[in-house]
């Protein structure tokens, strides 16, 4: 039986292994190949952070560089406000509270490759005035108004305070508007 050499060059190239160079002296049969990959180093691209607004649910995807196939994502941070699913999807519910949250964990890919993640989710809120934004009272005689001042976006009660306008007008800490009647 004659000699058969096989000389193989190999290069990583983005993670992955690949043949370069093969020189062949002598028949040789190829009996089986397969995807050939190294573990690498998974890097997160961004998104790293996003906002919403208290009320409004949140989602997005987390990216990556340096995998071989798909990647599993692995959460270290303990929050009930946002969430990390194994394939890297965030959310957020309506009803996460203001504030910041610091989500982290790791990631890995079928060939080895592993790598950190972070993302980091900033809640907001805002008080919007709504009705009334206006009223009118007749000024001549002794005519009474009352109304309540309403708002959206609070999370929990709002104090009000006046700061403007004439003695007979008074806005109560709870938003209770009235014009005392002159007589």
């Amino acid at each position: 039986m004659a000699k058969r050499t096989l000389s193989v060059r190999l290069v990583t190239l983005g993670g992955v292994v690949a043949l370069a160079a093969a020189a062949l002296v002598g028949p040789v049969a190829i009996i089986g190949a397969g995807q050939a990959a190294a573990g690498g180093t998974i890097t997160q691209t961004s998104p790293t952070k996003g906002t919403t607004k208290f009320g409004t649910a949140f989602s997005t995807q987390l990216l990556t560089t340096g995998n071989v196939g798909p990647v599993t994502f692995s959460t270290d941070s303990m929050t009930v406000w946002g969430t990390v699913s194994s394939t890297g999807a965030v959310s957020a519910p309506g009803t996460a509270l203001p504030g910041t949250y610091f989500l982290f964990g790791t990631d890995s890919d079928g060939s080895g490759g592993v790598g950190a993640w972070r993302f980091t989710l900033t809640v907001t809120f805002s008080i919007t005035q709504t009705t009334p934004l206006s009223g009118s009272v007749t000024t001549t005689g002794s005519a009474a108004f009352t109304n309540q001042l309403n708002t959206t976006g609070n999370n929990g009660p709002v104090t009000f305070a006046k700061t403007g306008g004439g003695a007979a007008l008074t806005v109560s800490s709870s938003g209770q508007i009235d014009r005392k009647s002159v007589v």
